[in-house]
């Protein structure tokens, strides 16, 4: 390799460019960062519309929760009519002997 001033002012203005460029890269990721641990977006209506999609997905968990227990109570329910009728059968079925 010729190391002649033109190639080594060359080969150090690349290596600065680069580093340049990494340190602003660095920087711009962590402003990204930064802006993303913050939780609120630059748009305030997007912020708006978010907190709405949140709210409503909070409410479609507590009314699937709801849901499942009515599920329990009515299963319970079905069950406790069911014993209820048995025996009443199973009497009947015995008279009729």
């Amino acid at each position: 390799m010729n190391m002649d001033p033109g190639n080594i002012i060359q080969l150090i203005a690349v290596i600065g460019v680069t580093l340049i460029g990494c340190v602003a890269a660095l920087l711009l990721i962590k402003a990204l960062a930064r802006r993303v641990e913050a939780g609120s977006p630059a748009d305030p209506e997007l912020s708006r519309q978010l907190r709405e999609v949140r709210a409503q997905f909070e409410e479609g968990e507590a009314l699937r929760a709801r849901v499942a227990e009515l599920e329990e109570r009515l299963d319970f329910a079905e069950r406790m009519l069911t014993a209820q009728r048995e025996p009443s059968r199973i009497g009947q079925v015995e008279e009729t002997r």
